[in-house]
């Protein structure tokens, strides 16, 4: 998608003004689990925050800069660092460490400009 200037991610994106949207089982690389919960028109199962953490810090920065899917991972941490969300540190490591992402030095960065912003310390990933 970066040879042909997309934007977007990780799974829809914009190319020459058309939008593509790569619908597939959603991939299953964290180890926690995923909630479910019961809808109106079904069961629902959300994405743990720790995916989606690290996939929207990924899509921040690849195939181009994306200020927006920067301003939806701050949000999310603000609320994480700050205890409003349960957040597993270490399984943020490990998914932003494993080859299909490759971005733990992304991650820490803006976890750290997050927090500066709600002046709380950084969590550990450790």
């Amino acid at each position: 998608m970066g040879k042909l200037q997309a934007e977007g991610g990780s799974r829809s994106w914009q190319v020459s003004g058309m939008f593509v949207d790569l619908l597939a089982q959603v991939e299953a690389l964290p180890k926690t689990s995923r909630r479910k919960i019961e809808g109106p028109y079904g069961p629902v199962e959300m994405v743990q925050a720790e995916d989606l953490l690290v996939e929207r810090v990924l899509v921040a920065n690849y195939p181009s800069k994306n200020v927006e899917a920067k301003e939806c991972a701050k949000k999310l941490l603000a609320v994480a660092v700050q205890g409003e969300l349960e957040m597993d540190w270490s399984e943020v490591k490990r998914l932003a460490e494993l080859p299909e992402y490759d971005i733990l030095a992304d991650c820490q960065r803006i976890t750290q400009e997050v927090c500066d912003v709600v002046e709380v310390e950084r969590p550990l990933y450790s």
